[in-house]
C-alpha cells in the first residue's frame, strides 16, 4: 500500500509518553552511582574570596575546577563558557562546584551549609546596561558577542531621505521558559574503559565536542547516548553541556558514575531561556 507524503505518522514514543510508561534518565539505574548537586553563584558578578564547605561524611566529595586535568572550558559555539567558575562569577547560578554522594537528602543538607564569600562587583542586567558596559566590559571591549551587517540595493540613507513617510518602532520580548516535559538530566560513567555520558539532549555530538577537552580527550574518545528526551524546544541543545562537563570531571575524579537530575525549581531558575530581545524596525514608504 502506497502512502501519501501528507499521511500522518504516529510518533513511535507517543503512546508510552502519554500513558506514563516511558522511562527517562531519572528513571534509569546506574549501579554504584553517586548523585550530584550543583553549588551555584548567588550573585550576578564578583570575585570568589573563599568557599566554606561543611564537614563531608565518608563517601561524599566536592568537585571543582581544581579537579580538571585539561582545560576549564565547555566548547559550545565559542570557548567562552567555563565548566566551573574559578576566581570570579558572572551570573546568578554559575556552576562553582559539584557535591557528590550516595544519598540525595544528605546532599541537600550539605548544600544548604555551603557558604561562599564574594567581593561583589557591578553587574549589567539589561540590554542597555550591557551595551553601556556598566561595571566594565566582560566580553571583549564592548560586550558585543556578535555583530552582523547586511546591505542590499540602494544606499539606505538616500532611501530614507526621499521617503514620503518613515515609521520607526522598537519591539521587546522578555525571557521565555521552555517548560520542557523532562528536566535537564545527565549521568557520566565508565563502560569497558571508555567514558560514556547519558543525557537528555537534542544534540549528543555537541556534548562530545564540548566536554572532551576537560580530560584532554578527543571527542571520539567519549560516547554520548541520548536518553528519551521529553520535549526540549531548544532548551536541550547546548545546555546539557553544562551538566555533562561537571559530571564527567566528577566521574574522572571519583571513578564512579555521577548522576545529576534537576528538579523543576532548578529547571526554571537556572537553565537557559529564550533570551530577551530588543528589535528596532525603520520603514520608508513612497507616495504609492
Amino acid at each position: 500500500m502506497t502512502k501519501e507524503i501528507s499521511d500522518p505518522v504516529r510518533r513511535y514514543d507517543a503512546i508510552d509518553k502519554c500513558t506514563g510508561k516511558q522511562k527517562y534518565l531519572g528513571d534509569m539505574h546506574f549501579p554504584g552511582a553517586l548523585y550530584a548537586r550543583m553549588v551555584r553563584s548567588t550573585i550576578a558578578r564578583g570575585k570568589i574570596l573563599a568557599i566554606h564547605l561543611p564537614e563531608m561524611p565518608q563517601g561524599y566529595d566536592f568537585v571543582s575546577y581544581k579537579d580538571i586535568p585539561g582545560k576549564n572550558e565547555l566548547w559550545m559555539i565559542q570557548k567562552d563558557w567555563k565548566c566551573f567558575a574559578e576566581h570570579d562569577v558572572r551570573y546568578v547560578g554559575e556552576t562553582i562546584g559539584l557535591l557528590c554522594g550516595p544519598d540525595k537528602e544528605v546532599l541537600d543538607d550539605l548544600l544548604s551549609q555551603v557558604k561562599i564569600d564574594y567581593e561583589e562587583e557591578t553587574p549589567a542586567i539589561t540590554i542597555e546596561e550591557g551595551l553601556a558596559c556598566k561595571g566594565g566590559a566582560f566580553v571583549g571591549k564592548d560586550n558585543l558577542f556578535c555583530e552582523m551587517t547586511t546591505r542590499s540595493g540602494e544606499d539606505i540613507d538616500k532611501v530614507f531621505a526621499r521617503a514620503d513617510r518613515v515609521f520607526e518602532e522598537t519591539y521587546r520580548t522578555g525571557f521565555q521558559e521552555h517548560v520542557n516535559l523532562e528536566p535537564q538530566s545527565c549521568c557520566a560513567t565508565m563502560e569497558q574503559g571508555r567514558y560514556v555520558v547519558y543525557a537528555s539532549s537534542q544534540c549528543p555530538f555537541y556534548i562530545r565536542k564540548s566536554i572532551a577537552g576537560l580530560l584532554n580527550l578527543k571527542p571520539e574518545d567519549i560516547d554520548v547516548r541520548q536518553t528519551m528526551t521529553g520535549g526540549a524546544f531548544g532548551a536541550k541543545e547546548h545546555f546539557p553541556d553544562v551538566l555533562a562537563g561537571p559530571c564527567l570531571v566528577a566521574c574522572h575524579k571519583l571513578q564512579k558514575p555521577v548522576e545529576l537530575v534537576f528538579d523543576r525549581k532548578e529547571e526554571t531558575a537556572f537553565t537557559v531561556k529564550r533570551h530577551p530581545s530588543r528589535t528596532t524596525i525603520k520603514t520608508a514608504l513612497d507616495k504609492q
